[in-house]
């Protein structure tokens, strides 16, 4: 059965083909203002609730403790950037992917961790490559434009083939081990295919703030929240959508509303080219300890879907 948040993915890809066909600027426009509105609302929405996921499998902490160490762990990460950027940034590409990986494949009941780790990895990287691939130049340029970006990501720009090769041979030593092992039906290979050719298809026609937004939205945050909601019906008894909504709502407002104020102090006090540089800094600090509670969360829900 096709998860609907493919179903979504592919008719947004469809529409968007006929729509940008017309060279509107002010629909492409609106159409990249849309993208901006989904990641804020969606996009920040999937990780408004890692208090309540943490608590999980750590009943004793309170919120406040939850808010230290999750600041603690954001302003680590700040610290990697400013001590060693380069690795700051491959770490956060590497923690990205194995987060979209794990997301992708939560619904499995796979056994080996081992393999599990380099399956998520390879399929998230695929994803974030194959970005690279299309948009190379593009990003190349831009990366060369904007100062304090780190060299790293032109080095992987530029090895963009290499690495997406290195990327496509995991995904498909280990997804044909679990096949053999009897882990994975054939038919769900074939969907997992199927997704990432929708997806190369999507970088390949859209410009990468557009392509990556509808994937980040579509493929990943709504996937996300639909596991996020089957957790609150079957663990903490919330059925009603509105209240799982209400729950997403106090942490998304304070990260849209702390986002901003830093970004337009940023264009307040004349920094404009270093915008880039601090929207990767924010996005990659929040996306470590997110990363980490998600991956608690799947790694529990897991061991309760094996019991």
């Amino acid at each position: 059965m096709m998860r609907i948040s493919v179903f979504i993915y592919i008719v947004t890809n469809i529409l968007l083909v006929q729509i940008l066909a017309s060279d509107n600027v002010q629909l492409n426009h609106f159409i990249q203002l849309s993208c901006l509105v989904g990641i804020l609302t969606l996009g920040l929405a999937h990780g408004a609730i890692d208090d309540i996921l943490y608590k999980k499998n750590n009943d004793s902490i309170n919120k406040t403790d939850f808010i230290l160490k999750y600041l603690v762990a954001i302003l680590s990460y700040f610290g990697l950037w400013i001590l060693v950027p380069n690795a700051a940034l491959i770490l956060f590409l590497l923690l990205s992917g194995y987060h979209f990986g794990q997301a992708q494949f939560a619904m499995y009941n796979f056994r080996s961790n081992k393999t599990n780790k380099l399956l998520n990895t390879s399929w998230g990287m695929m994803i974030i490559l194959l970005l690279f691939y299309f948009n190379k130049e593009l990003l190349l340029e831009s990366a060369s434009f904007f100062p304090a970006i780190p060299t790293s990501l032109s080095w992987m720009l530029l090895n963009s083939t290499s690495l997406l090769a290195i990327s496509c041979i995991v995904f498909c030593s280990v997804i044909l081990d679990k096949y053999f092992k009897k882990e994975i039906k054939g038919e769900a290979i074939l969907f997992e295919i199927f997704l990432i050719g929708l997806t190369t298809f999507s970088f390949k026609l859209f410009d990468p703030f557009i392509s990556f937004s509808l994937f980040f939205i579509i493929i990943h945050s709504i996937e996300t929240l639909t596991h996020e909601f089957d957790y609150f019906k079957t663990s903490l008894g919330i059925k009603k959508l509105r209240n799982f909504i209400k729950s997403l709502i106090p942490f998304t407002v304070i990260s849209v509303i702390g986002i901003g104020l830093i970004l337009t102090m940023m264009s307040y006090f004349g920094y404009y080219n270093y915008l880039p540089f601090v929207i990767l800094i924010l996005i990659s600090s929040i996306t470590a300890p997110h990363s980490f509670i998600m991956n608690e969360f799947y790694s529990s829900e897991l061991k309760s879907n094996s019991n």
